[in-house]
């Protein structure tokens, strides 16, 4: 799927990115002084809360490795997946919170030929239960890299259910990790991910899909939901 963005969702979006002065460079611009980590974020969001309050628009906080995070502007929502942009329109999508598609990146991290198995895409998630193990497979694909049809071996494991403080509001969340495994790239890592239980949406996630692409980590601030 190539990404679009309706006409009423880009009008909007430059309203709320000029709103925050998103940042055009993933790789070197931010709308934060400081560099921040999703965890620090967790805590307290380093855009004041007042832009959040006045913003109609949800937010997203990412990183990309180790450099500073940007804010971006929720484009539109396609189901099940949510839509992600700067003000240059860099964007990212993101399925039942697992990133599927980039847009206007960089070289080296396209990740649009990335697809879900039928498992997941049917299940998710949302069928696990605290404590509880899933064991499947994911295709993906790395164009810009011609790598095509490789095979991630993908073991879910839930925690527990907590209560945790995010922006300043209480939220069950049940934390997930996942080992992640590309045996024709000897790639082998763990990720997380936040679920919010009652509104079953990933608030927050770490993901590293292959060794040449960077490490994302992302935080829902302001949520749509």
């Amino acid at each position: 799927m190539s990404f679009r963005l309706p006409r009423q969702a880009l009008t909007a979006l430059f309203s709320a990115v000029f709103l925050f002065g998103c940042s055009s460079n993933p790789a070197t611009d931010s709308v934060v002084a400081d560099s921040v980590s999703v965890f620090q974020l967790l805590k307290r969001p380093t855009i004041a809360e007042q832009q959040i309050a006045q913003s109609p628009y949800a937010i997203l906080s990412l990183q990309l490795d180790n450099r500073r995070p940007i804010f971006m502007n929720l484009g539109y929502l396609e189901d099940t997946r949510q839509y992600w942009y700067t003000r240059d329109l860099i964007g990212f999508a993101f399925e039942q919170g697992r990133l599927v598609e980039t847009y206007r990146l960089a070289s080296g991290i396209d990740l649009s030929g990335l697809r879900q198995a039928e498992i997941y895409q049917s299940f998710g998630f949302w069928s696990l239960r605290p404590q509880q193990t899933q064991r499947f497979s994911m295709r993906f694909d790395l164009p810009e890299q011609r790598l095509f049809g490789l095979v991630a071996h993908v073991v879910l494991q839930a925690g527990d259910v907590e209560t945790k403080e995010v922006a300043g509001q209480q939220r069950q969340v049940l934390s997930v990790t996942e080992q992640w495994t590309v045996a024709d790239l000897n790639f082998s890592t763990e990720n997380w991910y936040w679920l919010d239980v009652t509104a079953q949406q990933v608030m927050a996630s770490r993901q590293h899909l292959a060794p040449s692409l960077p490490v994302i980590e992302y935080y829902v601030v302001k949520p749509w939901w």
